[in-house]
């Protein structure tokens, strides 16, 4: 990591793992706004909604350039959602595993978003468009088909046993995909088409 980390934190089994896996990070409180821009992971309670002060907290954080990762005990597709409408960019457990928590920063550093395959699902269904697309047109067949499961939130387990292909096969697919529209991920792709009408 080339930003800092910071982390607001409040369950101290949640302080405890985070700080063993980023010791090099630096703690702060809702009060303090950290002035190198950085990530910022900040632990929110396990329940369905966002208390008003945690989405002011993330979109204060966002305005002044940090990278918000949100983290909580219990996630939910739901409160996942919200999280990210709210500003943040990327929603993880608690006690993920040390692998995927510095997986989970790298993709923010660099500018994407970081979710689970759940909160993502529902994140694409709440966004899916409500019209038809027209794709590209240096789109295979079985690469629109493809474009079509991932902007209805399908997961690649779910596409592979629908087109009745390996997974591995999708993922390719969804390589050239992303690669034919200039976007990192999943979320960036849906955004894409969702707004474009796309001709």
């Amino acid at each position: 990591m080339s930003k800092p980390v910071y982390l607001q934190l409040q369950s101290e089994s949640v302080q405890k793992h985070w700080q063993q896996v980023l010791p090099e990070a630096s703690p702060i409180d809702a009060q303090t706004d950290p002035t190198k821009p950085g990530c910022v992971v900040l632990e929110v309670q396990a329940d369905n909604g966002l208390d008003l002060d945690t989405k002011a907290r993330i979109q204060q954080l966002a305005r002044h350039g940090h990278r918000v990762l949100v983290t909580t005990l219990y996630p939910l597709p739901a409160q996942g959602v919200e999280v990210l409408r709210a500003g943040a960019h990327g929603y993880i457990h608690a006690l993920a595993h040390p692998q995927r928590i510095h997986a989970a920063l790298t993709a923010l550093e660099q500018g994407q978003v970081w979710l689970n395959d759940e909160v993502l699902s529902a994140l694409l269904t709440v966004l899916a468009p409500q019209h038809a697309l027209e794709w590209p047109k240096d789109f295979t067949r079985r690469e629109r088909e493809i474009a079509e499961a991932l902007m209805a939130g399908k997961s690649n387990a779910e596409i592979a046993e629908d087109l009745h292909i390996a997974e591995s096969t999708v993922k390719t697919h969804i390589k050239h995909l992303f690669e034919k529209t200039g976007v990192h991920d999943r979320l960036g792709f849906v955004l894409k088409f969702r707004d474009a009408g796309h001709h």
